[in-house]
């Protein structure tokens, strides 16, 4: 749903939200979630949403948020500290064939892209980002978290397999903590991409 530009401004599009909410907490509902233009944002947050995740274009029309609150207007498990990164590469193609494949065995796919950026994530929330703009990193560290030391395992077997370079094979580093399981890649532009695992086995 949406207000036409010439009804904004004058509760229009607040009262389509609140029936929204009235509705689905008449039909049981716990948790809302819609699509949102960035120019937006402060309507939502106004009216008990958080931003869940980075930018997308859903449907051709700009740039998007994904905003989400439940009927009793808190964010379902408490805010994210992080709600996205971007890295800034010189050919977003060739990163994106690789991290398609470096991020397969961890449940992160491609989920939304536009001209020069690509995003990348899990439930379809694009969190990872990939733009083609300077300054070009190289040296950046990025960690992601698994849940399974075998994962670990898959995800530096598809990167290097992909054509990152390997930087830590898959194993246990007691110097961060006794089960701190995790994995190193190189990526096309001199990034370390990490797969870790805390949890003991």
């Amino acid at each position: 749903m949406a207000a036409l530009p010439a009804a904004r401004g004058r509760g229009v599009g607040r009262a389509l939200v609140e029936r929204g909410i009235a509705a689905a907490a008449d039909a049981g509902a716990r948790v809302l979630w819609c699509n949102g233009r960035l120019d937006a944002a402060g309507f939502y947050l106004k009216l008990g949403f958080e931003i869940d995740g980075g930018i997308f274009d859903p449907h051709g029309t700009g740039p998007h948020h994904r905003f989400v609150r439940t009927i009793e207007g808190r964010f379902p498990g408490g805010l994210p500290m992080i709600d996205h990164v971007v890295l800034n590469v010189r050919d977003v193609e060739k990163s994106k064939a690789f991290y398609t494949k470096a991020l397969a065995p961890l449940g992160a796919t491609l989920v939304a892209t536009f001209p020069d950026w690509a995003g990348f994530g899990r439930d379809g929330k694009p969190t990872f980002w990939l733009a083609r703009r300077e300054p070009y990193h190289s040296g950046v560290h990025v960690a992601i978290s698994c849940d399974r030391r075998a994962t670990v395992s898959a995800f530096h077997d598809a990167a290097t397999g992909a054509g990152g370079k390997d930087n830590g094979k898959p194993g246990l580093r007691a110097d961060y903590h006794a089960d701190y399981y995790g994995a190193f890649v190189l990526d096309p532009d001199g990034n370390n991409i990490e797969a870790v695992c805390h949890k003991p086995e």
